[in-house]
């Protein structure tokens, strides 16, 4: 067994390691994702899959350009100010953040517990007027009533390759 690192890696130390550009990352893992889920939506495994990589790439677009190309993100000062400038090119992104928390987060813990202290997870949809309530509920559609699941990910889809400068954007 290796012996632990002497302190915490830092996202400096992280991106020293020459993280995977997103141009290959985005080819190899994001765009086979989101076509595996669109050859077999009924699937649920594969839309919990697209759905969590497709929302959770702009953290690699983020932290590779930041110290490569930041005006390729908008010179933005943090992870949170580049998502930001995301969610006003795209719908979908508002619709995909909740999705993704729904399906990574299995339970919540609240501070009034039902029996055994446990309560249905319930995130917030502020891109439509409804709630995820469980993983099942973003399999054909993003929560109770919300947009299509594989439309709102080819939306985020194109936001991403206009990033990249890649066709289909």
């Amino acid at each position: 067994m290796p012996a632990p690192p002497s302190k915490r890696l830092t996202v400096d130390d992280i991106l020293a390691l020459d993280m995977r550009p997103p141009g290959e990352w985005f080819a190899e893992v994001t765009e086979p994702l989101v076509e595996e889920f669109a050859r077999d939506p009924d699937t649920l495994r594969r839309a919990v899959s697209a759905v969590r990589e497709v929302f959770h790439f702009h953290e690699r677009l983020y932290h590779y350009w930041r110290g490569r190309d930041p005006a390729r993100i908008h010179n933005s000062e943090s992870e949170k100010d580049f998502y930001g400038h995301l969610k006003k090119q795209s719908d979908a992104f508002g619709a995909l953040e909740p999705a993704a928390n729904a399906t990574k987060h299995h339970v919540l813990r609240k501070a009034e517990p039902l029996p055994q202290g446990v309560r249905l997870t319930i995130i917030p949809a502020p891109a439509f007027d409804c709630g995820i309530a469980t993983a099942t509920e973003i399999h054909r559609t993003i929560g109770d009533g919300g947009p299509d699941t594989l439309a709102t990910i080819q939306k985020a889809m194109s936001v991403y390759c206009a990033y990249l400068g890649t066709p289909g954007s």
